[in-house]
Parts: C-alpha cells; structure tokens; sequence
C-alpha cells in the first residue's frame, strides 16, 4: 500500500515517474506544498516586522495598564521576542 503523503503517480526507481501525466501530477502537489511554506513565511516575516515597529508602544501600554514594570525592559524584551521568534520550518 501506498504512503497517503507520497504524490500521485507510479514511481519507478531513483524518482524516475512511469508517464509524463505521473511526473506532472507529483509536480502539481509539491508546487501546492511550496506555496504553503513561502506563505508561512510571508506572514511570519510581518509578524517579526510589526513586532519590532510597535514594541515600544507596546511596552508603554503594559507598564500604563497594569502600573507593573519598566517600560525599557518590556520594550527590550518584546524586540528579543520578534527577533527570535521560530521560523516557518516550526509552524
């Protein structure tokens, strides 16, 4: 039986597909998983982004809501955050 997570289409040895209509089948499907990860890593880059553009207002915000910390500490640590945030491969 077939592993579900394989493309479409006879495989013979070293990758080689049986017919043409086989290779362009599996080609469509890892096309489709590609796009997925270039998305991920689209929205993930604009995370990060926006993450570092707004972090000091941020900060400023958390220290004027709950009267607790520094605003120089939260903002250092909401940059750490958007900086080392897992990328596309973990999501």
């Amino acid at each position: 039986m077939k592993d579900s997570s394989q493309p479409a289409g006879t495989v013979h040895d070293m990758g080689v597909f049986a017919s043409l209509d086989d290779a362009v089948a599996a080609a469509t499907v890892a096309q489709q998983g590609l796009k997925r990860v270039a998305m991920r890593q689209q929205v993930i880059q604009a995370i990060r982004e926006a993450g570092e553009k707004y972090a000091r207002e941020l900060a400023e915000l958390a220290v004027t809501e709950t009267g607790m910390g520094r605003v120089e500490d939260k903002f250092a640590k909401n940059v750490a955050q958007a900086r080392r945030h897992a990328g596309a491969w973990s999501v």
